[in-house]
């Protein structure tokens, strides 16, 4: 556990002196703007699975393999599809009303709230069995 707790720790660390230093070079705006919203996507998911292990190291060790077999899976799904979203590659030039960033937050909600009530039950699930 010590060693993904610190994994996760290096690339929140990453992401942030990446988006400081301004590593990556764009010369748009567009391009700073995706750059810097699957920056924070991973940012996200990153220090919401770090805050989740500094949860699990109070708890027995049967919730955490639960979580992290849930974790495994979900998190690079979610970080996939975020990419994704973030590099507007479903976007259409001529949408209607120009209507297709509207659905990409609510998304992106719903993919987080499910993370975080996945990652609870799987630790229920795995306190339970102890």
């Amino acid at each position: 556990m010590k060693k993904i707790a610190t994994f996760f720790g290096i690339v929140i660390v990453a992401l942030l002196l990446i988006d400081r230093s301004q590593f990556y070079i764009c010369n748009s705006y567009q391009c700073r703007e995706v750059s810097d919203s699957i920056l924070l996507n991973f940012l996200i998911i990153s220090s919401l699975s770090i805050l989740i292990l500094c949860f699990l190291y109070f708890l027995p060790r049967s919730a955490f393999i639960k979580w992290w077999k849930f974790a495994r899976t979900a998190i690079p799904i979610i970080l996939v599809i975020s990419t994704i979203i973030n590099l507007q590659l479903h976007h259409n030039s001529n949408s209607f009303l120009n209507m297709d960033n509207m659905f990409d937050l609510p998304i992106l909600i719903v993919m987080y709230v499910i993370f975080i009530i996945g990652s609870l039950w799987q630790i229920w699930k795995g306190y339970k069995n102890r």
